[in-house]
């Protein structure tokens, strides 16, 4: 199973049940990939505002070690953990150029207001992966 950006947006409260789910869906051997943003200050709130009202309202990233808890708890084994931090910070520089190259078909599409939510959306992200605030793992795991 790849389950690809859907950790973040399980929660605190969820976070076992969604790992149980995996391992029901695979036999012993059968291998998981996890990708997902983290948080990596555990005295930070799971989102902002901002975040939480215009762009993702149910977002909750969860720390890693807390991921890996769960899934160990529900039965995998975790065979690698890597960290993409500092390539994803990249990424959305990329992802902001880009964007600026193409505002006019962009606020055709998607409208000025929501232009602006995703202009800014993706820096102050970018941000966070710069400076540490969030991270984005992948976790390999099989079900034991």
């Amino acid at each position: 199973i790849a389950s690809i950006g859907m950790v973040e947006h399980v929660g605190a409260a969820n976070i076992d049940a969604y790992a149980r789910g995996l391992a029901g869906l695979l036999d012993s051997g059968g291998r998981l990939l996890n990708h997902g943003i983290a948080r990596l200050r555990h005295g930070d709130a799971e989102a902002g505002p901002f975040s939480e009202r215009y762009v993702f309202p149910d977002a909750a990233p969860l720390h890693l070690s807390r991921i890996l808890y769960a899934l160990e708890g529900a039965g995998f084994e975790t065979e690698h953990a890597e960290g993409y931090r500092e390539h994803y910070a990249r990424t959305l520089t990329h992802w902001a150029n880009n964007l600026d190259a193409n505002l006019a078909r962009a606020e055709q599409l998607a409208g000025p207001e929501r232009l602006r939510v995703w202009r800014l959306y993706i820096r102050a992200a970018r941000n966070g992966f710069r400076t540490g605030f969030t991270s984005i793992y992948q976790v390999r795991a099989v079900k034991a």
